[in-house]
């Protein structure tokens, strides 16, 4: 009655694999520090620590997913943060140096 199943080893379509532009975004921990930061109140507080430039909470929102997901490295940070998807996810308004984000650290 059942067919039986045979396994074939599949050949890669090409003979030279490289990396491509493919990024993945950590979009679960990104949503998860927004909200849970935002609950315990510490958007106005840190609202109210940087008043010129870019906004520190969405630059907090960036580091903490960043560094719990990817690297712990500032200029990681700085190089994920060039990409328009994470900017626009965060509300990011402009380029971000890494002076910035280790005054935000």
């Amino acid at each position: 009655m059942f067919s039986s199943v045979t396994n074939k080893q599949f050949r890669p379509r090409t003979s030279v694999l490289g990396p491509n532009r493919n990024e993945s975004l950590p979009i679960g921990t990104m949503a998860f520090v927004k909200e849970h930061l935002g609950k315990l109140g510490l958007e106005a507080v840190f609202e109210k620590m940087k008043v010129d430039g870019e906004p520190l909470f969405p630059l907090v929102c960036a580091i903490v997913p960043y560094r719990s997901t990817e690297d712990h490295s500032t200029e990681g940070c700085e190089r994920w943060l060039d990409s328009m998807e994470v900017v626009d996810e965060l509300g990011i308004r402009g380029k971000v140096s890494g002076r910035t984000l280790n005054r935000a650290i």
